[in-house]
């Protein structure tokens, strides 16, 4: 697909023709790379790196995710209804338990019928799936609404149409992290990083639109407040000391409440914000980053925040939320050392 094709096109079309598999929205970034005459040393660096995530992706996190979905659909009769698809639901909560199993301290009580923006700090790729099956076994009937880094989401939205019939609503992003490679890829090229920015922006954009509808309708969204994986809570430790303003936070809470609140007309609807710490088994100081199939992993549920909180919160929405997930986590995860 060509770049101003993609650049003219709307969130949803884009993601309608990943769903179909009639282009990579990645590859397509990419090709302009290999149409010019020289690349400096620190585009290639980017290049290898990227192609080596890629593989990565393509090769191991993609094919195990869709061995689970495999098992998850294996059997149940032809007649696909209603009542099929529960039962696929509450299949899937056995079969990523036995993947991705979790210890949960806490529960998600006395809420009702409120809806939940969970966030949780993002670590490894094991939590993206687990917690999937986690709100699946907590909250049944629900429908969900889950970010996904737009490489991890091609690796899978063939099966995009079948996770939605089993409340599994996947919506992709450019995160910080993927958006800082494509333009390493793309240096010195305005115009291919106002057009990385655009489609960045729409897919954003889109998540919002997804999650204040799932909110509306009694759902669940989630979301990591970093937004993207990182060993620790906070990126730095002064931000967990002072909250000084040197050290930015990704607004993503703030944002989720700031729309919701316009959404709602400055009403606070049935809404609570849910941290969740994740622990993972025999933590140290480094990266994790892959799937950690079987690893027991810990998910602490913290102390919520009201919706009339939240919006009395502000901007300050964002630390306070990241404090509440630390609190419950190892002093080793809440920043480096």
């Amino acid at each position: 697909m060509k770049l101003e094709n993609i650049c003219a096109a709307n969130a949803d079309d884009l993601i309608l023709m990943l769903e179909r598999g009639e282009f990579s929205l990645l590859k397509s970034m990419r090709k302009k790379i290999f149409c010019g005459s020289r690349i400096t040393f620190d585009q290639f660096a980017g290049i290898v790196s990227w192609q080596m995530g890629l593989l990565v992706m393509n090769v191991i996190v993609g094919p195990a995710c869709r061995f689970v979905l495999f098992c998850i659909l294996l059997g149940g009769g032809k007649i696909k209804n209603d009542e099929y698809w529960q039962k696929k639901r509450a299949k899937a909560v056995k079969v990523i338990a036995f993947f991705f199993p979790d210890k949960t301290v806490g529960e998600p009580d006395g809420f009702g019928d409120a809806s939940m923006i969970v966030g949780f700090n993002h670590p490894t790729l094991h939590e993206a799936v687990g917690i999937i099956g986690w709100s699946l076994k907590k909250f049944p009937g629900r429908r969900n609404i889950f970010p996904a880094n737009t490489p991890w989401y091609e690796s899978v939205c063939i099966r995009s149409d079948t996770l939605k019939k089993m409340g599994i609503c996947l919506t992709p992003l450019i995160t910080p992290n993927t958006f800082k490679k494509l333009n390493r890829m793309h240096a010195n090229d305005n115009e291919m990083t106002e057009i990385i920015k655009s489609v960045s922006d729409k897919l954003l954009n889109r998540y919002f639109s997804e999650a204040i509808v799932c909110i509306g309708d009694g759902g669940n969204v989630f979301a990591a407040p970093s937004s993207t994986r990182q060993p620790c809570v906070f990126p730095k430790p002064e931000r967990f000391h002072t909250g000084a303003d040197a050290v930015k936070l990704p607004p993503v809470m703030s944002s989720l409440m700031l729309r919701t609140n316009r959404a709602f007309k400055n009403k606070p609807a049935k809404l609570v914000f849910l941290p969740v710490t994740i622990i993972p088994p025999g933590f140290r100081m480094k990266r994790f980053n892959g799937l950690k199939l079987f690893r027991r992993y810990k998910m602490v549920v913290g102390k919520e925040i009201f919706a009339d909180e939240a919006i009395k919160a502000g901007r300050s929405l964002d630390r306070e939320f990241l404090l509440r997930i630390a609190e419950n986590a190892p002093p080793d995860m809440r920043y480096p050392k």
